[in-house]
């Protein structure tokens, strides 16, 4: 799952990700030229399955990427039988079937 995304102005096209899984934390390194590549990719994805270079520092885990991949319909997967808690959105009163976790998760942010 993707937590964090950033784009320095001084990273001169870096993009910086940090994901979390069941294991903890780990940073992505993307160039800006596998970006551009994947920037659909990356912008849409809540998430997001990466191929790459793994390093490993201490406890401290980067991965430089080389392709991404939406996992997002992994999110989706038994979501009316699976109970998780504060993801689900509020249901409102208009609506019928009570809402629940239809649509989207989490909205997604477009960086440029």
């Amino acid at each position: 799952m993707i937590t964090v995304r950033q784009r320095p102005g001084t990273a001169k096209g870096v993009l910086f990700v940090t994901v979390e899984d069941e294991t903890g934390y780990a940073n992505l390194v993307i160039w800006g030229k596998t970006f551009e590549v994947f920037r659909k990719v990356i912008l849409q994805s809540k998430m997001l399955m990466v191929v790459g270079k793994l390093q490993i520092e201490g406890e401290v885990i980067h991965v430089i990427a080389e392709s991404c991949h939406n996992m997002n319909r992994m999110l989706r997967i038994g979501l009316d039988i699976l109970d998780i808690g504060s993801v689900h959105k509020p249901a409102r009163a208009d609506e019928k079937d009570g809402g629940g976790a239809q649509g989207d998760l989490f909205k997604s942010r477009d960086f440029k």
